[in-house]
């Protein structure tokens, strides 16, 4: 007996985009949803990495 081939699009989760309808061009529509927005990424080492207060820790 063969086995059954997994085919990769299973595997896959779906995204679903918050631009309603796309009516001319999907990829341009991905690209300005909420998943590509820009993020400000916070400082670890060096200058300005420095945080008065823990960040969310209670003891």
């Amino acid at each position: 007996m063969a086995k059954k081939q997994k085919s990769a699009v299973e595997n896959q989760t779906v995204y679903r985009h918050t631009r309603g309808v796309v009516k001319d061009n999907a990829i341009m529509a991905l690209l300005h949803d909420k998943l590509f927005r820009q993020r400000i990424e916070k400082k670890r080492k060096g200058k300005g990495s420095y945080q008065r207060k823990a960040c969310r820790e209670t003891f």
